[in-house]
C-alpha cells in the first residue's frame, strides 16, 4: 500500500479493562462511553496537558497488516496494532476545539488499552478512518477468497 502517512501529536495510552468490562448498559455504546470518560479524565487534569514538548510527534499509517505509529524524529516504529486486535476507532472534536483521534486494542484476553492521539486537522483524521475502514475491507474480501478456494484433490496413485 502507498497510503498517506498522518501526522500527529501521541498523547497518552490508559488500561479501560474496567471500562469495557462493567459498561454493559444497552443505552450508550462503547463509542460513547470512551469519548465521556477521556473528556472527564481531560476535565480532571488526568490527561497530559498540550505543552507542545509534552507529546511525541508521530506518523500513523494503515497497512493491510494494521496500524503502524513511527515516531516523527526518530522513524523508529513505537507500536503496532495488527487489524485483529483493533477493537475501535473513532475521532472526536473535544471542548478546546482539538481534533482527537482514539484507537482501543485488545492485546490480550483481559487487556484493553486506549491510546490518544491529536490529530493536525478534521481531514486528516477522516483520511485515517478511511484507510482503516478500507484496510477492513480488503481483509474481509481476501479472507473470503481464501474460503472459495478449494484445495486440490489428491492424485490418485
Amino acid at each position: 500500500m502507498t497510503d498517506p502517512k498522518i501526522s500527529a501529536l501521541y498523547v497518552a495510552v490508559q488500561e479501560i479493562n474496567s471500562l469495557i468490562q462493567n459498561g454493559t448498559s444497552c443505552s450508550r455504546s462503547l463509542e460513547e462511553k470512551i469519548v465521556e470518560h477521556l473528556e472527564n479524565s481531560q476535565l480532571l487534569g488526568k490527561l497530559p496537558k498540550n505543552n507542545g514538548d509534552s507529546h511525541e510527534e508521530v506518523y500513523m499509517e494503515v497497512t493491510k497488516h494494521g496500524l503502524r505509529i513511527s515516531s516523527r524524529r526518530t522513524r523508529l516504529v513505537k507500536l503496532r496494532i495488527p487489524l485483529i486486535e483493533l477493537i475501535l476507532l473513532t475521532t472526536y472534536a473535544d471542548g478546546f476545539g482539538r481534533t482527537n483521534i482514539v484507537f482501543v486494542e485488545k492485546s490480550t484476553t483481559t487487556r484493553y488499552q486506549l491510546h490518544l492521539l491529536q490529530a493536525t486537522d478534521d481531514a486528516s483524521s477522516n483520511i485515517l478512518c478511511n484507510l482503516v475502514k478500507n484496510a477492513f475491507i480488503e481483509a474481509e474480501e481476501a479472507s473470503a477468497l481464501i474460503e472459495v478456494i478449494e484445495p486440490p484433490s489428491p492424485s490418485i496413485a
